[in-house]
């Protein structure tokens, strides 16, 4: 009987140990920062009121410490695995990132001196990526800073400037495609997520972006 007096006293004490842990949890979740609403266009203008790109995938996850998820770890696989090259002969556009708890950030493709794009192809006709360091976690499991968006596109030259010429959703799918043939460790998830980002230009977005996570060989 003494001990089972002194097994319920116990046994309450782990219950509200448990619950306030399950409290503290829930207090904690529902403070964390992360991206939302996703961005939906990439803007010709620093004020982002001149939508010009549906950006159709995000580059993240938590591989080598978050590293593939930024601009430098995403232009070493593009690189790499499907022989991307930097370029710098663009024009240049800016991206509107908000939080769930009303913080903003609008950033370029530029860090510092140095500018993120990536082509493939040559100059007169290529796929072109702008790549837009997100200053936010992700719900998904990006860490903040360590995950950046994009609208990968095709193009040619008409005069002097640059022509979209293909569905956003095609070289959406044909390079991430690409880039898991490649190299199998990378691995996407078609459409993963909604943003509105719609047609441009002439050709059709869908308004979902995809998530794509790289990977060493």
């Amino acid at each position: 009987m003494s001990e089972l007096r002194l097994t319920r006293p116990i046994l309450a004490c782990v219950f509200v140990i448990v619950f306030l842990g399950a409290l503290c949890g829930l207090a904690s979740a529902a403070h964390a920062e992360y991206l939302y609403p996703y961005p939906n266009y990439s803007h010709r203008d620093s004020g982002v009121t001149d939508p010009s790109d549906p950006l159709n995938v995000l580059f993240g996850g938590t591989s080598s410490g978050g590293y593939f998820g930024t601009q430098w770890g995403i232009k070493s696989r593009l690189s790499s695995d499907c022989g991307w090259a930097e370029t710098t002969i663009a024009s240049h556009q800016y991206v509107k990132f908000q939080s769930n708890l009303g913080g903003w950030a609008i950033r370029e493709e530029k860090d510092g001196d140095r500018y993120f794009e990536e082509t493939k192809g040559g100059l007169l006709s290529r796929y072109h990526a702008r790549l837009f360091r997100d200053p936010f976690a992700t719900a998904g499991g990006s860490y903040a800073e360590k995950n950046c968006v994009t609208s990968i596109h095709h193009e040619h030259v008409e005069w002097i400037n640059h022509v979209i010429d293909q569905d956003w959703e095609v070289c959406e799918e044909d390079i991430l495609y690409d880039l898991v043939v490649q190299n199998p460790n990378n691995w996407y998830s078609y459409d993963a997520y909604y943003n509105a980002g719609f047609s441009k230009q002439g050709y059709y977005s869908n308004g979902y972006m995809s998530a794509c996570t790289l990977r060493l060989p």
